[in-house]
């Protein structure tokens, strides 16, 4: 008889634990059932129960390339409250730690009174049962009702809390956050979640008649450890984040800076965004506040947001017309403020004054429109439809069209328009004069900063790049490595002396006294860079782009900066390109 009562107890225990491994990565509840069968030797009272308590499980941690800890575990404490214990005294003692008032004191009893407990939504309320009555506590606080809570007891108590915290309070967007029941929400904290959110424990309680647990069932043997979440290793860099953020605040817009060596993402800036610290301190006040704001600071611009390129592109336009020999980067082209050969009046307009004939080289230092106008109907041809096709796979090679696979949510794959786009758009007939805008980024192709980061470290490798990747190696997992897993890719094929040429066309953008990001120049420093101002048509301010690589040879950093309606990217967007690559090169040696 004892024994098939055992044998029914062990059965139960067996169908919650494999419910446990069910559902332990969706979400989490308590278990009890009655232990009427159990042996007499552990049957004290007919009412009671065994509780299967869940016990949460440590998060993983996250670092940067360096391992300083970006987001990590802390914890703190909630002041608890049993309603139907407590004592006219407590009043006093509590209202003054607080500093509350009384009619507080009660508003937060009655709130105690009808509170559900989340975790068991069917349970059944009692008075008994602690309730929340001050949700995470100071450390101050929680010393001083430490000193207090002899006195307090048996209605009050302090329960654990895990809390993310912050050392850098940074990098919001990359991090994200955690809400309840302990699951992660966009960012990295969403992407890895089943990672980084480990695996919960059980124990096995004796409850009594409120299903409150008074003492361990068979001492404990037959509890389940918690298991801590898996550590995740980032290729960010701290410093250059921080500089990033500090640099973009007050601004709308986004930075994004690759190491062309590793394909790692080296900083990764939203602006506006929001301080995860004070999210994970004070969420429900805070996020209602932050989800309807109208600079919308919960969305990562880098990603999740794509615009025109601007003059950025040009330098992807002349790869592809070298590569597909539609120009001599020798010849000259005669410019007369504007491109003329589609008709009058010139369009688009070149900002260089007066009558110039530049060379390829030249034509990326000035950002020569006409230059990049005439190339771009050269490669789409007397045959438009067939030319464009062309054109379109050659700037999908850069990344452009599809995401790049961040392991991150909400990313876009932004725009590269084909044949399909424009029969739609003009249903009567197009040509190369009518999508001539494409020819200097101000057509219908859309991208991200990410992309244009992508692409800027594709044009520093020579065509060879990894994928853009934030984690670089998982704790606990072998072969996590990425660079152990993966492998450069070619995405674009050219002579080594045409890149050469195009590299050339940058540097001296930046350090020809007649180039566009002439201010971005940094003393000692080999910066290639392309300046971009993208128009908005709306009546807006135009936004202000820099895309760059350094040094020249053997590069360690792909930068882009756009910043909306900042402007000209010369003005504004360089100069925070050029501070970041010159801090980071600075750093990293």
């Amino acid at each position: 008889m004892r024994r098939d009562s055992m044998k029914k107890t062990f059965i139960l225990i067996g169908i919650i634990i494999l419910q446990w491994l069910s559902f332990n990565h969706t979400f989490s509840q308590s278990y009890t059932f009655p232990i009427t069968d159990l042996p007499l030797h552990t049957q004290h009272n007919l009412n009671d129960t065994i509780c299967a308590l869940h016990i949460l499980p440590q998060r993983g941690s996250i670092y940067d390339r360096r391992g300083r800890t970006l987001v990590s575990d802390s914890i703190l404490y909630d002041l608890m409250v049993r309603p139907g214990k407590v004592k006219k005294q407590d009043a006093a003692i509590i209202c003054s730690l607080l500093k509350i008032t009384p009619k507080e004191y009660q508003d937060r009893l009655r709130y105690a009174l009808n509170w559900q407990d989340p975790w068991q939504p069917d349970g059944k309320k009692t008075r008994d049962r602690p309730a929340p009555f001050k949700g995470m506590l100071s450390r101050e606080l929680t010393r001083h009702l430490l000193k207090q809570l002899p006195a307090l007891q048996p209605a009050f108590s302090l329960q654990k809390r895990a809390v993310r915290h912050y050392p850098f309070n940074t990098a919001a967007h990359l991090l994200g956050y955690v809400k309840a029941p302990g699951t992660g929400e966009t960012g990295m904290e969403e992407s890895f979640d089943n990672i980084l959110r480990g695996v919960t424990g059980l124990q096995f309680r004796i409850c009594d008649h409120v299903h409150e647990p008074t003492r361990p069932w068979m001492a404990g043997q037959t509890d389940v450890l918690a298991e801590k979440g898996n550590d995740i290793y980032t290729t960010l860099d701290i410093p250059l984040q921080l500089l990033g953020e500090k640099l973009m605040k007050g601004k709308r817009g986004s930075i994004v800076a690759i190491d062309p060596e590793t394909g790692g993402i080296l900083a990764m800036v939203s602006s506006p965004g929001y301080s995860p610290a004070e999210l994970a301190l004070h969420r429900n006040t805070l996020y209602p506040a932050l989800a309807q704001h109208k600079d919308k600071p919960f969305m990562n611009r880098a990603i999740a947001s794509y615009n025109a390129p601007g003059s950025v592109f040009k330098v992807v336009q002349a790869l592809i017309g070298l590569q597909s020999g539609v120009i001599d980067p020798q010849d000259k082209f005669t410019c007369k403020g504007g491109y003329t050969l589609c008709g009058l009046p010139a369009r688009p307009k070149c900002h260089v004054t007066g009558v110039h004939k530049p060379n390829l080289v030249q034509a990326l230092t000035i950002s020569c429109n006409g230059y990049f106008a005439d190339m771009f109907r050269k490669t789409v041809g007397l045959i438009p439809k067939s030319g464009l096709a062309d054109w379109a796979a050659s700037v999908r090679r850069f990344g452009f069209g599809a995401r790049t696979g961040i392991e991150l949510p909400g990313e876009k794959a932004g725009i590269v328009p084909d044949t399909a786009l424009y029969n739609r758009k003009y249903p009567r007939g197009w040509n190369g004069c009518t999508i001539l805008s494409n020819a200097i980024g101000q057509g219908e192709v859309g991208t991200t900063v990410l992309q244009l980061a992508n692409a800027m470290s594709i044009i520093a490798g020579k065509g060879w790049f990894y994928t853009p990747h934030l984690t670089d190696s998982i704790s606990g997992i072998k072969n996590s490595s990425y660079q152990a897993t993966h492998l450069k890719t070619q995405a674009f094929d050219l002579a080594d002396s045409l890149w050469n040429l195009v590299h050339q066309g940058m540097y001296d953008a930046v350090h020809s006294k007649t180039g566009t990001a002439y201010s971005a120049r940094v003393p000692g420093l080999d910066i290639c860079g392309k300046t971009g101002t993208v128009e908005n048509g709306n009546g807006q301010k135009d936004h202000s782009v820099f895309a760059a690589f350094a040094p020249r040879y053997r590069p360690r950093i792909a930068i882009v900066c756009m910043i909306e309606n900042g402007g000209f990217g010369a003005e504004v967007a360089a100069p925070v390109v050029s501070r970041m690559i010159r801090e980071y090169l600075a750093g990293s040696r």
